[in-house]
């Protein structure tokens, strides 16, 4: 049976690492229901709906616990990309998730948009300690356009070397025109 292809054990013990990763061991057990080549599965604890008993927060960790543990175990996938993946959680556990997907680039591409400085400065950091190339990109408004980009961290999370480099190009730009 298919469903038994790619959802069993395997799944179920990757999922539950993930969760160890990222501090979010909450007790998830997981349903699985297959038919018709459909595959199907719910998440409870203690027989409840997650939602009605985590906070946004903790709902956050184990959908991206979830999501990395099936990508993990896809074959064809090369990468993964996250759109925000830590709103609504605080500065530790933003700072427990950018370290898990720098262990993930080691596996996969990881491609991550955020607006969260803090994130995106613990992503900078711990793939520097893994010796991962980060290659950041910011979009911005540029007068009438929009998603202008850039290819460097935004201003305000730029360090003063990155700063000052960027005000010298500009001058030397400038005093071209």
């Amino acid at each position: 049976i298919l469903s038994g292809k790619y959802f069993n054990q395997k799944y179920i013990d990757t999922f539950n690492d993930e969760c160890d990763k990222m501090n979010g061991s909450f007790g998830i057990s997981i349903s699985h229901t297959g038919a018709a080549g459909t595959s199907y599965r719910q998440l409870f604890i203690q027989g409840k709906n997650p939602a009605a008993i985590l906070s946004e927060g903790e709902q956050k960790v184990i959908a991206i616990a979830d999501f990395v543990a099936e990508m993990s175990l896809s074959e064809a996938n090369r990468g993964i990309i996250f759109d925000d993946p830590v709103t609504s959680l605080d500065h530790e556990r933003k700072e427990t998730i950018a370290k898990h997907l720098t262990e993930v680039a080691l596996e996969k591409q990881v491609v991550v948009f955020t607006h969260d400085i803090f994130f995106l400065l613990s992503l900078k950091y711990h793939a520097e300690a893994a010796s991962i190339n980060l290659h950041s990109c910011s979009l911005y408004k540029n007068e009438d356009l929009v998603g202008v980009t850039k290819p460097s961290l935004p201003w305000i999370a730029s360090n003063v070397k990155e700063r000052c480099g960027y005000l010298k190009n500009e001058l030397q730009r400038i005093t071209k025109l």
